[in-house]
């Protein structure tokens, strides 16, 4: 019978019986019976488990002859079949080689009539543009092919490919001109403003697309991958672009020629510095120039908003090799209309100021300080555009350098000026009026002025700050002022002039605020001056005072009224001496200018104030005294008549 068919003991569990108590006298019998059946149960348990042990050992001798028996059935077929899986991969791979073969011969066939097969559409043009450039692709692929068989028999395809792709690019080059110009009309820079306007998307794609094409042509059939030069679609990039800028920068360019950069003076004597108040402004007409007006600022302006626009679009169009080159020969051109239009204003600027005509040199100022801004504003730009760049960069420092050798030639002049005729009336020169609407107008440009100040730039202008500029100058005039003054021959007319400049300059301080720049030392000076030269003009009229001074005789306690011959005559030359000093007084001064209302009335009040009074009280007491048989002769002047004659001084020419 099987093992597994045999009958299994069945192991009857033994609870473990409750122990009853045991009489002492049966106690060690009942043992050993319960011991006894507990060692026949054991045994019988473990003769159970080694039958199942020779079971199991059994059968898994069985199993471990069967595996053996397999092992072998798998070896011999194992042995016949791997030579026919080997066959059948040969078989396979011939297979597949015969495949490629005959694929490759019909890609080389393919290569070999796609010349004669395209050449009717190519040479007609791109009717589809996506189909057509397609087709354009496939010859370029069709190319780089043939070219790296190196087969002499393709050379013939190779030569039909080249002349289909140059017929394609020449009608891609057509397209990218027609596409270009439609997109480039001239723009109204000025109408536009800020707003340069762009090529739109559309046409920018199209024309990238084309681009691409271009390039892909040439470094395939001209093999220009290296890129020394501009391509011909490049050229003719820049060449219409160049156009584009010139003409819109012309009519900009125009108004600058005829000289609304900045105005014509007004001429002035050899050797006379003039401000240049009354020159045109840039704007066609008279008056002094007005910030911001000068074309040339306009044009510079146009000029970089239109590069940066052409910046964008050259490094987005044109590949990286020949993209920097082709914007400076786009550029080219109107950057020279821009520089030709600043050394035509550098050029009149020098002139005008060789003529000693300062006007000019604010619309400079105005000029650099706008150029600068816009410097800095497109410094990329600049920079990118290299030398044509350096030319805008170079002109702003011919700018700055002219604006400084002015200021050094102006502090001179203030300094040394000796050429200009001195006023007859002794009113204010020109030469004040001079620097203080200079110093007026520059103090408009004082942000401007004083890094280039720091700089120097070469002058050699010892003043580094603004506020030094301006102590300098008005320094150098007061000294001036002072040596002129001592031309005059007649010391009251001296003291007349020296009274109005210094009182003009004065007033000019303190209305400008010049003092907070030149500092309080600078007002105290000409105030001081002004203080010194009054009194001196008080003293020049101490003469006529003594005339009026009299010794009252007085005789038993009363004034004498017959006075003695000697006494009479010496009223009678009292009032002689005083008319005539006065008379001559009356005939200088009211040939004197005193253009100030406020000083021209100041020094009347002063002067009325002390002689009105001393000449009524003389007058007067000798009205009562017989001291001529014609007192008429003698008495001149009345108080009414004598104020009237002093109203009459300092009008001169006014």
């Amino acid at each position: 019978m099987p093992a597994s068919q045999q009958p299994q003991p069945v192991l009857l569990s033994k609870e473990p019986a409750i122990a009853q108590p045991t009489p002492p006298h049966i106690g060690a019998s009942s043992r050993r019976a319960q011991l006894q059946r507990q060692l026949e149960n054991d045994v019988e348990e473990l003769t159970v488990q080694q039958e199942s042990m020779e079971q199991s050992q059994h059968l898994t001798e069985k199993m471990g002859l069967m595996l053996s028996h397999f092992d072998e059935r798998l070896a011999k077929l194992e042995a016949k079949i791997l030579p026919i899986h080997k066959s059948t991969q040969k078989l396979t791979e011939l297979h597949e080689n015969i495949d490629k073969a005959l694929a490759q011969v019909e890609t080389i066939v393919d290569c070999f009539d796609m010349p004669q097969r395209q050449d009717k559409y190519i040479s007609k043009g791109p009717v589809d543009m996506q189909e057509y450039v397609v087709v354009v692709a496939k010859m370029k692929e069709a190319l780089v092919f043939l070219k790296a068989l190196k087969y002499k028999s393709a050379e013939t395809a190779q030569t039909g490919l080249k002349a289909l792709l140059v017929k394609a690019q020449i009608h891609f080059d057509l397209l990218f001109r027609k596409t270009l110009t439609q997109n480039s009309s001239p723009t109204d820079v000025v109408s536009q403003g800020a707003n340069v306007p762009e090529i739109p998307e559309e046409a920018l794609q199209s024309l990238t697309q084309l681009n691409q094409q271009l390039v892909s042509i040439d470094n395939i059939v001209h093999d220009h991958s290296q890129h020394y030069e501009l391509l011909e679609h490049v050229k003719t990039y820049a060449q219409i672009r160049s156009t584009y800028l010139v003409k819109s920068l012309t009519p900009l360019a125009a108004t600058c020629g005829s000289g609304s950069g900045g105005g014509s003076g007004v001429a002035a004597a050899p050797g006379t510095l003039t401000d240049g108040g009354k020159r045109a402004a840039g704007i066609g007409g008279s008056g002094l120039y007005q910030r911001g007006s000068a074309s040339i600022i306009a044009l510079t302006s146009a000029f970089l908003r239109l590069a940066k626009t052409e910046k964008d679009l050259v490094t987005k169009l044109i590949i990286k090799p020949q993209a920097q080159p082709c914007f400076l020969q786009t550029i080219a051109a109107a950057t020279d209309i821009v520089m030709e239009a600043a050394e035509t204003l550098i050029a009149r600027v020098k002139r005008t100021l060789q003529r000693k005509e300062a006007g000019d040199i604010y619309l400079l100022i105005d000029v650099a300080a706008n150029l600068t801004t816009l410097a800095n504003e497109y410094e990329s730009t600049v920079a990118y555009a290299g030398p044509k760049g350096a030319e805008l960069v170079e002109f702003i420092s011919s700018c700055k350098s002219t604006i400084m050798f002015f200021l050094k030639d102006f502090c001179d002049e203030v300094k040394l000026e000796s050429k200009a005729v001195l006023p007859a009336d002794g009113t204010v020169h020109e030469l004040s009026s001079v620097t203080l609407n200079t110093l007026k107008r520059l103090l408009e440009y004082q942000a401007t002025l004083e890094p280039m100040l720091q700089e120097g730039w070469g002058s050699g202008l010892a003043a580094k700050t603004f506020s030094s500029l301006v102590f300098e100058l008005l320094e150098s005039l007061f000294t001036n002022l002072e040596v002129k003054s001592r031309a005059y021959k007649r010391p009251v007319l001296s003291t007349i002039f020296l009274m109005n400049n210094y009182y003009f300059v004065t007033r000019q301080i303190r209305h400008l605020g010049l003092g907070a720049l030149a500092g309080q030392a600078a007002e105290e000076m000409y105030d001081k001056g002004w203080q010194k030269q009054r009194d001196l003009y008080r003293d020049s009229w101490k003469t006529c005072f003594d005339y009026l001074m009299d010794t009252t005789h007085v005789q038993a306690g009363g004034a004498v009224k017959a006075l003695t011959k000697p006494q009479r005559e010496a009223i009678k030359e009292k009032f002689k001496s005083f008319n005539a000093e006065f008379d001559m007084n009356y005939n200088w001064q009211t040939a004197c200018t005193v253009p100030d209302s406020d000083l021209r009335n100041q020094l009347l009040s002063d002067l009325k104030a002390v002689l009105i009074p001393l000449y009524a009280r003389f007058q007067e007491k000798y009205s009562q005294i017989e001291f001529a048989k014609n007192p008429s002769k003698y008495v001149k002047y009345d108080r009414v008549s004598l104020e009237s004659a002093l109203d009459q001084f300092f009008i001169g020419s006014m």
